[in-house]
């Protein structure tokens, strides 16, 4: 189930489960201009970070794997574009249920990347709560998730 983009004059954006998958940038770029006022975006990019966060740090834990769509701290706190950048690092939209099936990489640390860069533009603390305990570090964002950034 992917959420169509509505025009600035049109209807409200509904369901649309033939949609293609976003690429990471897509998503970023939605995210970027989507109109969300900076502290929503702030509080949907902080939940993206820990669900992101949860299945890097516990890759073998099924209940990091799935994100119920009908939890009311869900609900709240992702909005559209929140869910593109979910669905854009490997999770599956299942109806009620977002889907990581993937085996955690490059994508999942890119994903994160990009959340941390994005968090920085809009003055959140995004290094007090990244993944120190980690052996890797996730490669620096790209030219492009860098200018989605300034551009917040």
């Amino acid at each position: 189930l992917k959420w169509a983009r509505a025009p600035a004059n049109g209807p409200v954006a509904r369901p649309q489960p033939w949609a293609a998958p976003m690429d990471l940038e897509a998503a970023v770029e939605g995210f970027v201009t989507s109109g969300a006022a900076p502290d929503r975006q702030r509080e949907g990019l902080e939940l993206v970070r820990k669900l992101l966060q949860n299945i890097e740090r516990n890759p073998s834990e099924a209940k990091f794997r799935q994100v119920k769509r009908t939890n009311p701290a869900i609900q709240s706190r992702l909005f559209p574009e929140c869910v593109d950048l979910l669905v854009a690092a490997g999770f599956e939209d299942a109806g009620d249920l977002l889907l990581y099936r993937a085996d955690p990489g490059p994508l999942l640390e890119e994903a994160l990347a990009f959340t941390e860069s994005l968090l920085l533009s809009l003055g959140g603390s995004a290094v007090a709560a990244s993944s120190s305990s980690s052996s890797s570090t996730a490669p620096a964002p790209s030219a492009a998730a860098r200018a989605a950034a300034m551009r917040l």
